[in-house]
């Protein structure tokens, strides 16, 4: 006869503790100066990925601006529509990154759009490599192996008691 197998019950805890912790990993800590300053970047989020790349987009535009501005200008008439670009971009990262940071990122400077693109340079490959190791470990885990590989660690766990 199939029976159902009957679970015991788990008593509720005396002080309302949890009985156990699920904790998952949301967000990447990136060192982003000499001073310990760090940002975070919660890469589990799908907004903050839409948002993140929507910046991007926004970079990329403001570069173009910056170019048809800045057309047939020169000296210090350069300046004002590159300094107006990049404070817009500054705005976008602080929203993205939280407030201050670009403070931690540049200093107290309206920095250089190639100062810009450095960062953005830098960032991306991180949060790439980071997708491309989190898919590599879904697909490790949910592959068609799955199986053998868990009798095979249980046979050796039986085997060595570990």
């Amino acid at each position: 006869m199939d029976e159902k197998k009957q679970y015991p019950e788990v008593p509720p805890s005396d002080k309302g503790a949890p009985d156990g912790s699920i904790r998952i990993k949301s967000a990447l800590r990136i060192r982003v100066n000499d001073e310990g300053g760090e940002i975070f970047l919660p890469v589990e989020d799908t907004q903050f990925i839409e948002d993140f790349y929507n910046v991007l987009d926004a970079f990329s535009q403001a570069d173009r601006n910056i170019k048809e501005r800045t057309a047939g200008q020169e000296g210090a008439g350069v300046l004002k529509p590159v300094k107006e670009e990049i404070k817009t971009m500054m705005d976008e990262l602080d929203s993205l990154f939280g407030e201050g940071c670009c403070r931690k990122l540049f200093g107290d400077i309206i920095p250089t759009p190639y100062a810009m693109a450095s960062f953005f340079d830098q960032l991306v490959p991180i949060i790439n490599k980071y997708a491309d190791d989190r898919q590599a470990k879904i697909a490790e885990k949910y592959s068609r192996n799955r199986e053998e590989r868990r009798r095979r660690q249980k046979k050796r766990k039986m085997q060595y008691g570990r």
